[in-house]
């Protein structure tokens, strides 16, 4: 079974991610990495991994890298200014799942998807899934049922666990298989953090230390702005709304 497959359980209708380019890239976003949410409370046991080394050699951004880096404000709800601006040959796709996901798991404050598709069929892409859980337990329990679902699959995985929870973890999967180049997924208190590129590495305009630098980078503003745009948008109305005297202040 893939990767894809052990994480939602799906049968034969997704046995292969090749078909990627047939269905919406952020339905490929959330198949890929949406693991049965009902699981996320679960304690895992962890099976022997085949490590990547941790290189030292300070990570270099490609210009696309550079590029997928914003620095606008960033709603966890509709994923609106996780990404930069998108490639020419690309189009910027997001998609709010909360609602999807909160009956299941209500350990989730927040979950979206944001991602780039390519006006090629077949093209590259990049896609993120960011999470924000309502403490750092129910996430440490996501990352680490990614990891173990990978490792079970005998992919090579680089990883850098630290100590202390209130600090990054991150690990990264070498694929090159069923649609997916790489993955990387980061950990930062109670937010999770996937990127990936492909469908192969090679030809990628985007690196494997773009998916480490993209990801750090989304996650920790993530940190710095848990408030979501929309709703600080609305409290600034409001705000402003009681300074002028209109009404009503507080719209449904």
């Amino acid at each position: 079974m893939s990767v894809t497959n052990a994480l939602l359980g799906f049968g034969n209708e997704f046995e292969s991610t090749k078909t990627h380019s047939r269905i919406s890239l952020l339905h490929f976003v959330f198949i890929l990495t949406f693991v049965i949410v009902a699981a996320v409370g679960c304690t895992l046991t962890k099976s022997g991994e085949a490590v990547e080394p941790v290189s030292s050699v300070p990570l270099s951004p490609s210009a696309a890298g550079i590029s997928a880096m914003s620095d606008g404000l960033l709603d966890p709800v509709s994923c609106e200014g996780v990404l930069g601006t998108p490639p020419t040959s690309h189009t910027l796709e997001l998609q709010a799942l909360t609602e999807t996901v909160q009956d299941s798991a209500q350990q989730i404050n927040t979950m979206c998807a944001a991602g780039y598709k390519s006006s090629i069929p077949d093209g590259p892409f990049l896609v993120v899934t960011l999470i924000e859980f309502d403490s750092v337990a129910p996430a440490i329990v996501r990352y680490d049922m990614l990891k173990n679902v990978y490792s079970s699959q005998d992919y090579p995985i680089s990883e850098l666990n630290n100590a202390d929870d209130s600090l990054l973890d991150w690990f990264s999967v070498l694929m090159d298989i069923e649609g997916i180049g790489r993955t990387t997924v980061l950990r930062l208190n109670n937010w999770v953090l996937t990127i990936s590129n492909g469908p192969i590495i090679a030809g990628s305009p985007w690196t494997t230390d773009d998916l480490r630098i993209v990801g750090e980078s989304i996650i920790r503003r993530a940190q710095r702005e848990p408030m979501s745009v929309i709703f600080r948008s609305r409290l600034a109305n409001s705000f402003d709304c009681l300074i002028t005297g209109e009404r009503p202040c507080f719209p449904a």
